[in-house]
């Protein structure tokens, strides 16, 4: 039986590594070189803001974890399916993106995501990962000027 003192200390712990992963991307995104003088918008600029924001959940985590409620005093139970379905989709992810490019790899993902929150319409999800992968790299591309793969696939094709 999981008892009131382990889940907070639980709860704490995650605070805690949540507050670090902060602390640690925000050392991180300081030694990125950018422009120099009060050029406010940088490479420096979104990481730290994404650091801030993991400090300050990790910090209101912990006040929540000391002095909060606890949400589920007698603990909870993991469905760990869908964890290994989405963390092998991941996977995939890391694997295909060099070779299918980030369009059909990104999308790929989001099927299998979906399935793993026991989608029944593998065809419209497919549709949707597809529509979605593809605004995220003609906004990534074209509008940032960052280069996502478009993978040896799209080449092979007759792309770029």
């Amino acid at each position: 039986m999981t008892t009131g003192r382990s889940l907070r200390a639980a709860e704490a712990i995650f605070a805690c590594a949540v507050a670090g992963l902060g602390i640690a991307l925000a050392v991180a995104a300081s030694q990125l070189g950018g422009p120099s003088g009060s050029a406010l918008i940088g490479p420096r600029l979104f990481p730290l803001l994404i650091a801030a924001s993991l400090i300050a959940v990790g910090l209101a985590l912990l006040r929540e974890a000391v002095f909060g409620h606890i949400a589920h005093e007698r603990g909870f139970d993991l469905d760990w399916a869908p964890v290994g379905v989405i963390s092998l989709g991941i996977v995939i992810l890391i694997v295909a993106l060099e070779y299918a490019g980030w369009i059909l790899a990104a999308a790929a993902l989001f099927v299998i995501v979906a399935r793993a929150f026991r989608s029944s319409r593998p065809l419209y999800d497919i549709v949707i990962g597809l529509a979605l992968s593809t605004l995220a790299f003609v906004v990534f591309s074209y509008g940032l000027g960052l280069n996502l793969p478009a993978g040896s696939l799209t080449e092979l094709l007759g792309g770029n």
